[in-house]
């Protein structure tokens, strides 16, 4: 047989703790902010003529 339910309940210590995974620091992202004269380009890969 099984024993009764638990009755207490777990209290979370670390709520007040800081993920940093939250909010990246800018200096730390892979993509940085484009310049004035940059502009964001992707390939198409799959382009047929008709030709």
């Amino acid at each position: 047989s099984y024993p009764e339910r638990p009755t207490s309940s777990l209290t979370n210590r670390d709520a007040d703790r800081v993920d940093f995974d939250e909010g990246l620091l800018p200096e730390d992202s892979w993509e940085r902010e484009l310049e004035e004269d940059e502009y964001k380009v992707e390939r198409i890969a799959e382009a047929r003529s008709n030709k």
